[in-house]
């Protein structure tokens, strides 16, 4: 066999590869000054072989208009208008549409760089078993950027197995997001988004976490920075009417539930990341009047279940005083917590 028959189904390989199509879903709801902004990022992408999925969640602005102005521009992108159901319902109704052969999400008062999806899109040459691609992701407040979050920064690649994937996902030791990420479309659509919750993200990735586990799937980090997550008082997570930790506590006491019999490693690791959440809860509750009226004798009273021993056993020491005080003396750290502040100054 010649030199060049040798190499030529290495080429077709790469070459069905780049010629992937690729779906992005765009939740859209009360976005009228960051749409556009986000839209253009995305349809000025390197790789153009795009499905541009704008999903209007019953956005009562102008956001349905300007999905549809979009659309007569450019004709990669589709329009999906639908009752308000909330992010999970929009990112369930995008994938029903979507027909590419790999799903990614964007966030619509967010934006990506422009070669953001061709990296993502290369990260599965490197070998059949990935099954997820993703990017670090920077988060922007009054224009300035810094990194989402300092566990998250690469400086190599990172194969993460999907023996790992849950425990890195759960302990934020990898960014649990959905939006910074490529998927396989069959990977993708294999789970949905549980509507009706804050924090979906989280038990998304759990959910994927298993057929990850079934196909023998793996996840690779790559080390550039695509996306960037704008933070905004009135964004969902800001302007909620409860809290998001109530559901997040709520989706890990599922979780719990769920893995305790199958899994003891990851059921440790979601008891502690439900431990530290529900202390950080309280500790921001005392700042809080609202909420404080509202949750913070039932929290703390959940907090009181947890033994001495334990909190002793896995939190530094400075972490593990807090925590008693709020158990039982709650306006004594209040008052060492503004004690502090003041020194500070």
């Amino acid at each position: 066999m010649s030199t060049k028959n040798q190499i030529k189904p290495q080429i077709i390989k790469i070459e069905m590869i780049n010629n992937k199509l690729i779906s992005v879903i765009i939740p859209v709801y009360k976005v009228e000054n960051y749409i556009d902004d986000c839209v253009k990022t995305i349809v000025d992408q390197t790789y153009k072989n795009l499905e541009i999925i704008l999903v209007d969640d019953g956005s009562p602005d102008n956001c349905p208009k300007m999905c549809d102005e979009w659309a007569t521009r450019d004709r990669r992108i589709k329009v999906v208008h639908k009752k308000n159901g909330g992010l999970s319902s929009a990112r369930n109704a995008g994938m029903k549409v979507a027909t590419g052969d790999y799903i990614g999400f964007v966030d619509s008062d967010d934006w990506i760089e422009k070669d953001m999806y061709e990296k993502l899109l290369d990260g599965f040459k490197s070998s059949s078993s990935i099954g997820i691609t993703s990017c670090m992701v920077y988060s922007s407040l009054e224009g300035k950027a810094s990194p989402y979050n300092s566990n998250w920064i690469i400086s190599d690649s990172k194969n993460i197995g999907y023996n790992d994937f849950a425990i890195e996902m759960i302990t934020q030791r990898s960014c649990y997001t959905v939006w910074n990420k490529l998927y396989s479309a069959d990977l993708a659509k294999s789970v949905s988004f549980k509507e009706g919750r804050n924090n979906e993200d989280t038990l998304y990735m759990y959910d994927l976490s298993k057929v990850l586990t079934k196909e023998k799937k793996n996840l690779l980090e790559l080390p550039f920075y695509g996306y960037y997550y704008r933070k905004r008082a009135d964004s969902i997570t800001t302007s909620a009417r409860k809290p998001l930790e109530i559901d997040t506590l709520a989706n890990y006491q599922d979780l719990m539930s769920d893995c305790k019999k199958s899994n003891q490693r990851l059921y440790d690791a979601l008891f502690y990341m439900y431990v530290k959440l529900l202390y950080q809860f309280l500790d921001a509750m005392m700042l809080n009047s609202s909420w404080k009226h509202q949750y913070f004798s039932k929290y703390r009273a959940m907090l009181r279940k947890m033994p001495t021993s334990y909190i002793r056993r896995h939190f530094a020491l400075n972490d593990a005083l807090y925590i008693e005080m709020l158990k039982y003396l709650p306006t004594l750290r209040n008052y060492i917590r503004l004690t502090l502040n003041h020194l500070r100054k």
